[in-house]
């Protein structure tokens, strides 16, 4: 039997009540950008579904903490359901980690449009249209006593499309055994697709970036079902502001003006690219010595930053405005360094020993891979240059620090969700541990 084609917007973490976070003195225009962003973005979340003529939206958890929220970012919550009340938009709201339905004042009234699914069991809605079933959606709110399960998601008629809507980061894998057409997660403040076979499972990440760790659009999904129930997503662009770490590389050869005339080259690429949001750059700069010594100083970093907010961050259309420039240390530490009877040197030998499981990391940036090796110049033993990377697992750190099982499992989790940043973290602890510990020049 043919499915009638119909659409929704799904949305997932809002945090209404969560500000934005960015360090340093701001002028007045950005401050009050970073105060208003999470409600103007999660309002464009609502307008596209109006605009877009949804037939219901589904919130996969997180909108907005009752217990810290204000009365403004309340009655905006409250407004908005009302917005899509008058256009005969149905709200599916399933709880996340702060919006539980049993944390809610009793004073808090919502509109006769909106849905809540309970916390410890699932609920199932038809949605229907002039009487007839659209689709069964199949939903539980996040408890922590009582975490529900893909099984309890399990459509009770195979002849209807089924969502699921829940806040849970689940193995994909298992999700896929379910039947559901569609899973509407929350969770995670990045949009991502884990499942797209047979079944798909979808985060459709938070709709405004909160800091320089959440970069790059941000926003909602428009979520479109065919005749052959077909899922075709389409994201939806909702920050009114946006977070970037673009990186770049300077050679040893290069001078002032050159990278003067990167940094520039590149903030005009980022305008072209985002001509519409202002834009929250911090920059990180593959370099060696002696440009990481001079940007890691910090006056040249500062005079830079100063010129780039100068020239762009004042803009009254979609300002660029630098927060900082970082110095990237290489991945690789030189073999000589390694090799000298110094504490430096027995620092990086330490280093090297303690994390035997160390596999190579792939240079930063290719055009800087040539000069990543460090010949050994200067007559000392040859020694292996060490690669810093993530060990395989949290074990090591476990022995080394008294760490408990439930910190090795953190650990492990942290690795797991962002291992990047790990790896960068672990390179710039050995550069800055080998930093401090540099020999001190000859007196002349």
């Amino acid at each position: 039997m043919p499915q009638r084609p119909f659409r929704f917007l799904h949305a997932a973490d809002l945090h209404l009540s969560r500000p934005c976070q960015a360090a340093g003195e701001l002028p007045e225009h950005l401050v009050d950008l970073l105060i208003d962003a999470p409600l103007r973005a999660a309002e464009k979340v609502f307008d596209a579904a109006i605009n877009q003529h949804v037939d219901f939206v589904l919130l996969a958890g997180n909108v907005i903490d009752p217990r810290c929220s204000s009365p403004r970012e309340l009655l905006f919550i409250v407004e908005q359901f009302q917005r899509l009340a008058s256009h005969n938009i149905v709200v599916y709201w399933s709880g996340g980690l702060i919006d539980s339905i049993d944390d809610w004042p009793e004073y808090v009234s919502w509109p006769s449009n909106v849905r809540r699914f309970p916390q410890n069991r699932t609920q199932r809605y038809r949605h229907e249209i002039t009487e007839a079933p659209l689709c069964e959606i199949i939903g539980c709110g996040h408890d922590d006593n009582e975490p529900s399960r893909p099984y309890q998601f399990a459509p009770s008629n195979s002849e209807l499309f089924s969502i699921a809507v829940t806040h849970a980061s689940w193995n994909s894998s298992a999700l896929g055994e379910m039947n559901v057409n569609y899973w509407a997660l929350g969770g995670q403040q990045q949009r991502s697709t884990p499942l797209q076979a047979g079944s798909v499972a979808h985060f459709s990440g938070s709709p405004q970036g909160r800091n320089r760790n959440e970069t790059g659009p941000h926003g909602c999904t428009m979520v479109a079902v065919d005749e052959q129930r077909r899922v075709q997503l389409s994201p939806v662009a909702c920050d009114v502001l946006r977070w970037m770490t673009p990186q770049l590389s300077v050679l040893e050869s290069s001078n002032r003006q050159e990278l003067e005339s990167l940094l520039h080259d590149r903030t005009e690429q980022l305008l072209a690219a985002s001509p519409d949001v202002p834009l929250f750059v911090t920059w990180r700069v593959a370099c060696h010595d002696p440009w990481r010594s001079k940007l890691q100083d910090g006056s040249l970093a500062l005079e830079l930053v100063s010129k780039l907010r100068e020239e762009f961050g004042n803009r009254p259309v979609a300002p660029v405005w630098t927060l900082a420039i970082e110095p990237v240390p290489p991945d690789r530490l030189p073999a000589e360094w390694i090799a000298e009877e110094t504490l430096r040197g027995d620092f990086l030998r330490a280093a090297q020993q303690c994390l035997p499981t160390l596999s190579d990391l792939q240079p930063i940036d290719a055009a800087i891979e040539p000069t990543l090796t460090t010949a050994n110049t200067l007559g000392q033993p040859s020694v292996p240059p060490l690669v810093l990377s993530l060990p395989d697992g949290a074990a090591e750190w476990a022995a080394l620090g008294g760490i408990s099982p439930a910190g090795i499992e953190a650990i492990q989790s942290v690795q797991a969700d962002d291992p990047e940043s790990n790896r960068q973290a672990l390179r710039e602890v050995v550069w800055l541990g080998a930093d401090l510990l540099c020999p001190a020049e000859p007196k002349r």
